[in-house]
């Protein structure tokens, strides 16, 4: 599924999706579900969760530092990020963005809940539901988890899920708890690239009437860009999580500088890697551990009028992860490189 997005009035661009018979071989169009398909979208949606912590006062730009490291609570798996299984490593916001701290997301979650200090193997202190409820709250404003407003009679709001535990709330502030359509993460997207406003996505600019020779008649309606909300931040924490997708893109150790690190426009973006369950059409693997490639990024970087979500979902080869591959190639389309 792929989605672009003029970030400056939410003007659709193009989206497209495309499902696979894995017997036979044949390509379908599936583009609605762009709109009523449901996701684990990973990491690309951090940045929503380091700007939730602006807006709630866990971080402020004096105290962003905060240590990764492996989190054990009592009747909770060990969680920690990818790139650091056992160690101690301090970050700021763009850091975090950078290396994908999982840590650093949950430590936020964790603050936001009343929770500011970490000790190894107690109780998680938080109250799930308050804390949960103030996380989904934070990403609507980027529409997550709620419509999005385009001008097409239905679409998802995603697929919320209820915790049975606390440590599933710390989940929720990497992407990997609530479900998001495309269409969701593409409006993040755009409200990050256009540093907070979220608009509805628009298909139709205006109506125009037909002359009785079949031509072209005149205006019968304007369609004006619809903002479903403004996102109540300082801008210079926008700026901040922009430093980190840049880093994100422009990082010599990082899978997504061989799309962006010499691309001809600057590009800043997300990368994520939602660890799901297959729920497809698909019988004999049914609940299979699958992986979702997603990823989002806009450009040009210092003035943005492309913002991109994709998500291919369902990997069962998790060193495969085309998403950084399909945004480059809707941005080359975009941009006319070949």
């Amino acid at each position: 599924y792929i989605v672009a997005l003029d970030p400056r009035n939410g003007d659709v661009i193009g989206m497209a999706g495309k499902k696979i018979d894995v017997t036979t071989g044949e390509i379908s169009d599936s583009v609605h579900g762009v709109l009523n398909e449901n996701f684990i979208v990973g990491s690309s949606m951090k940045g929503a969760t380091v700007l939730a912590g602006y807006m709630s006062g866990a971080i402020d730009f004096n105290n962003n530092v905060l240590i990764d490291e492996p989190l054990t609570f009592k009747g909770t798996p060990v969680k920690s990020s990818l790139f650091n299984r056992s160690g101690r490593v301090s970050l700021n916001d763009i850091g975090a963005l950078e290396k994908s701290s999982n840590t650093y997301m949950m430590k936020i979650a964790m603050m936001i809940g009343g929770q500011n200090t970490y000790t190894f193997n107690t109780e998680l202190a938080i109250d799930p539901n308050y804390t949960l409820s103030e996380l989904r709250a934070y990403y609507a404003q980027f529409g997550l988890g709620v419509r999005t407003g385009i001008d097409l009679p239905s679409e998802s709001t995603g697929f919320l899920g209820v915790p049975v535990d606390a440590g599933q709330i710390l989940d929720e502030s990497f992407g990997q708890f609530d479900n998001y359509t495309p269409m969701q993460l593409a409006q993040y997207a755009a409200t990050i690239a256009n540093k907070g406003t979220r608009y509805a996505p628009r298909l139709v600019k205006e109506i125009r009437g037909t002359e009785n020779d079949g031509s072209l008649g005149k205006v019968e309606l304007v369609k004006e860009p619809l903002v479903m909300n403004q996102v109540n931040v300082d801008p210079e924490a926008f700026e901040r999580v922009h430093r980190g997708f840049w880093a994100v893109t422009h990082d010599v150790g990082s899978r997504s500088y061989n799309n962006f690190g010499n691309y001809p426009v600057g590009v800043a973006g997300k990368t994520g890697s939602g660890e799901s369950f297959y729920q497809g059409e698909v019988k004999e693997i049914i609940n299979e551990a699958t992986t979702n490639s997603t990823y989002v990024a806009f450009a040009p970087y210092e003035n943005p009028e492309i913002a991109v979500a994709v998500i291919v979902p369902y990997i069962r080869n998790e060193s495969v992860l085309p998403a950084g591959d399909l945004v480059k190639a809707t941005m080359d389309a975009y941009f006319g490189f070949n």
